[in-house]
């Protein structure tokens, strides 16, 4: 936050200097006119007392750790370093960092050429001068360009030298270079305009969109209908006078258009966003349009400054009317405009391979193309302009999943066609939508001249990097194996990809370069762990977010290719953190009863309790990975198994069915059944710990949050024999009541799917509780709502289960933030576990 406020600083350049000079003085005098203040200080708050103390722990030596101390988080295992941008010169990164001891995270600028290449934390007057992370750069990485607070901002990476493009009441966003780098193109509401660098700075508009109907064409049709019509037809045969009248307006009219941008008319639709081609000819608009009958869920917010209660607008519920996505290309050289069309039913023979689940032909999902077959909406979006001229791609997708084809568009003869189809029969992976941390975009683009076109694609089972040729033809695989491949880009000179990729194992992610036709990729880092490349802007060099198991991301500098020369730039946990023996746990194999390898973490404590204990844990988010030798998302819970060593517990995280890394089949394990092998792959983890470790099953233990909570749910209601206690955090109780984006992959709709929905909702098993379980949830939770929790209570007490405890958190959002509920949440967990696990 800090970044963005010191950026109102710079916008009104030396002015601001000057006033910040007045205000000084201003506030001296005024504090000299009243030293005798009498406004009465304000007590320490006893809260803030404690986390003071906290805090202090945070600098000693730990050899035992609490439940208090762990759940600071960052306040104690350290603020990773984020966004590393490099200046045009390659001599300075700027990161977003908190080094232990400060209060909030910040900018660091970092200079290589110093030998120690210590990075210095930026006064907030400095800060205008650190390009932010979202800028957009010219060719030479020299100009950062960005919107920031609707203004639009120049800043020289190597000068410093700085300009503030815009200053107005509307809000200027989404900049970007024109081809020859002489312009700036930016949106300003719902329309793109131009600005010269150099020379008269005068702002051209490039289109004219506006909300609602033509309100010329709905006077012409009510004018050209019925008797109306009749009349002015009549009046300009008959009268000489009316007819010149009438031709002198559209004389005039057309004179008007000449001079003027023509006006396009949106309707309902919303603009999502803008894109000029490179030679600016043409502009492709994607549009979205919200249905009137959609239905959002309203949140309330209860501990608010007011003292009322506001309600905070949230989401849609699955199989709600659905917001569709198209796409329009406007042509600015003649004033025309054509809508995107694509139907499955009618490009070669795609309808073949279209919507297998036969969908109700009465849903808002279906239509029908004139064959009386009903088919999926189709929704258009991801528009890419070629880097010269104006060819164009575009993402077409069924609103069922299970079909995505990638476009080629000729907006000159406003034809489209197929470049790459996709189809899988359970969901085709839309990266936009899942949580994965291999995987962030959509991936695909141009490269050699534009002539071909880069895709990635699960065709072959695994996420893979393809090429085709933008005119059509057979895609060639770049890269071939049992590995995914994500966040390609391509090299300034385009001879060369870069990617990250697990091509070594599941568990470590390397930084790769492929050559532009294929062959074998080389890896550019060899440290096992994770890898978050960012290349210096000749490519020189390579900027390293890397971490491993037991150690958290720090950033790293070497030359690309030359791990030899790797160094260490920053330094994030404080001395208690670094000062424990944290440990990396071991990777293990759990056979599962159909026969498949399931990969999980094992912490075994060094004292074991005499009891034999365990826990299991269950990783949220379903497509995600947690097995592996990097520094976890879930790092809180990584300390807390620590914890639950410390207390003689055997600690299991398993990368069930449905989890990120493994492929394509591995993710779609769970379609049309949640709780099904994603489920029984916890089953056979306690089986494994019966097993190997000595555990009981009544003395097992499972939690997790999110889609932990709701494995941890549908275990004890429908798998009590393996579990002798749980913790559900903030679960979805009824897939009924999530978000359309991630429910409809997997379970289709619930006015289509029933099946699907009922056996895959832990409401429907409440029932079969017979073991403690302890429910908390954040009571301003936007993503599952605490609404899910409060029905499932309602349903257990309707069932007269006793042994349950429900906590609600009053200020937290789905990812708590306060540290004070974090320590009482899992402060629980640990006495749910001590209690009933360690009970003779």
């Amino acid at each position: 936050m800090s970044f963005w406020l010191s950026r109102t600083q710079r916008g009104v350049g030396s002015i601001v200097h000057l006033s910040a000079l007045i205000l000084g003085i201003a506030v001296f005098w005024l504090q000299a006119d009243n030293k005798e203040d009498k406004t009465p200080a304000r007590k320490l708050h006893p809260a803030s007392r404690l986390e003071l103390e906290l805090q202090e722990r945070t600098q000693k030596p730990v050899t035992q750790l609490d439940v208090d101390l762990i759940m600071l988080g960052p306040d104690f295992a350290g603020t990773a370093p984020a966004n590393p941008r490099w200046s045009g010169d390659n001599r300075r990164i700027w990161i977003d960092w908190k080094k232990p001891g400060e209060e909030e995270p910040g900018i660091s600028e970092i200079h290589l050429d110093d030998g120690v290449a210590t990075p210095r934390r930026l006064a907030k007057e400095e800060e205008p001068f650190a390009p932010p992370a979202n800028a957009e750069r010219d060719r030479s990485g020299r100009h950062a360009l960005y919107s920031y607070d609707g203004d639009l901002y120049l800043l020289n990476t190597i000068s410093k030298e700085h300009r503030r493009l815009t200053v107005t009441e509307d809000k200027e966003t989404d900049p970007h270079f024109s081809d020859d780098e002489k312009q700036i193109i930016f949106r300003r509401g719902d329309n793109l305009f131009r600005l010269p660098l150099e020379g008269e700075s005068t702002i051209e508009q490039l289109t004219d969109l506006r909300k609602g109907k033509d309100p010329e064409l709905e006077k012409q049709k009510g004018e050209q209908e019925g008797q109306r019509g009749f009349l002015k037809d009549e009046q300009e045969e008959l009268i000489l006078y009316v007819r010149q009248q009438e031709d002198k307006k559209r004389e005039n009219k057309s004179l008007h258009e000449a001079r003027h941008l023509k006006p396009y008319f949106l309707g309902d639709r919303k603009v999502e966003r803008l894109l000029l081609s490179a030679d600016q000819r043409f502009v492709a608009v994607e549009l979205s349009l919200d249905s009137k009958e959609q239905r959002l869920s309203q949140v309330p917010n209860y501990v608010v400054a007011s003292g009322y209660t506001e309600p905070i607008e949230s989401r849609t519920k699955v199989g709600d009317h659905r917001t569709r996505y198209s796409l329009v290309v406007l042509d600015r050289g003649n004033k025309t405009h054509f809508d995107v069309e694509f139907s499955a039913g009618n490009q070669e023979k795609a309808d073949e391979k279209v919507s297998r689940t036969s969908p109700d032909p009465s849903s808002p999902e279906s239509k029908d193309d004139g064959d009386g077959i009903k088919k999926p909406h189709i929704d258009l979006h991801g528009a890419l302009w070629s880097e010269k001229g104006h060819r164009l791609l575009a993402i077409a997708r069924s609103a069922d999943n299970k079909d995505q084809w990638l476009l080629r568009i000729d907006p000159e003869t406003k034809t489209t066609a197929i470049l790459h189809h996709q189809h899988d029969d359970a969901w085709v992976l839309n990266s936009a939508y899942v949580v994965n941390r291999l995987t962030s975009t959509a991936e695909f683009g141009f490269y050699a001249h534009d002539e071909r076109v880069w895709f990635t694609s699960e065709h072959s089972g695994f996420m893979q990097l393809y090429s085709v040729p933008f005119e059509g033809g057979s895609p060639q695989a770049l890269t071939q194996g049992k590995f995914e491949v994500a966040d390609v880009r391509l090299s300034q000179d385009q001879t060369r990809f870069y990617f990250r990729s697990n091509q070594d194992s599941p568990e470590v992610i390397h930084f790769y370069s492929l050559a532009a036709e294929g062959g074998l990729p080389q890896k550019l880092t060899v440290e096992v762990g994770h890898h978050q490349v960012t290349l210096s802007p000749d490519e020189s060099q390579m900027a390293d977010i890397y971490s491993r198991s037991s150690k958290p991301w720090e950033l790293y500098v070497q030359p690309t290719g030359q791990p030899q020369s790797r160094r260490q730039l920053t330094d994030s946990p404080t001395p208690g953190f670094k000062s424990y023996p944290w440990i990396e746990p071991q990777i293990v194999s759990i056979p599962a009863r159909d026969g498949v390898p399931v990969p999980a973490r094992l912490y075994v404590p060094a004292k074991p309790h005499p009891l034999r204990p365990a826990v299991i844990f269950v990783h949220g988010a379903g497509y995600l990975q947690n097995v592996h030798r990097w520094w976890s998302h879930y790092y809180r819970e990584y300390m807390f198994h620590h914890l639950l060593m410390q207390h003689g517990y055997t600690v299991l995280d398993i990368d069930y069915r449905g989890s990120a890394g493994y492929g394509r089949d591995w993710r779609t394990a769970i379609y049309r059944h949640m709780g099904g092998k994603d489920l029984s792959d916890q089953v056979d983890g306690a089986a494994y710990l019966v097993k190997h470790h000595g555990a009981q099953s009544e003395r097992i233990g499972i939690y997790g949050g999110s889609y932990g909570g709701f494995i941890t749910l549908m275990a004890l209601f429908t798998q009590p024999q393996s579990f002798g206690a749980g913790a559900a955090l903030r679960p979805v109780t009824d897939w009924a009541y999530y978000n359309e984006e991630y429910t409809s992959n997997i379970l289709n709709l619930p006015q289509e799917d029933r099946e699907a929905y009922t056996r895959s909702s832990p409401i429907y098993f409440a029932e079969g509780l017979e073991d403690p379980l302890l429910i908390c949830h954040g009571l301003v939770d936007v993503n599952v709502h605490a609404q899910d929790t409060i029905r499932l209570t309602q349903r257990l007490i309707e069932l007269r289960k006793k042994d349950f405890e429900v906590m609600l958190y009053p200020v937290e959002d789905h990812a708590f933030t306060e540290p004070s509920s974090w320590a009482d949440e899992y402060r629980r967990i640990l006495k749910l576990f001590e209690t009933h696990l360690k009970k003779k």
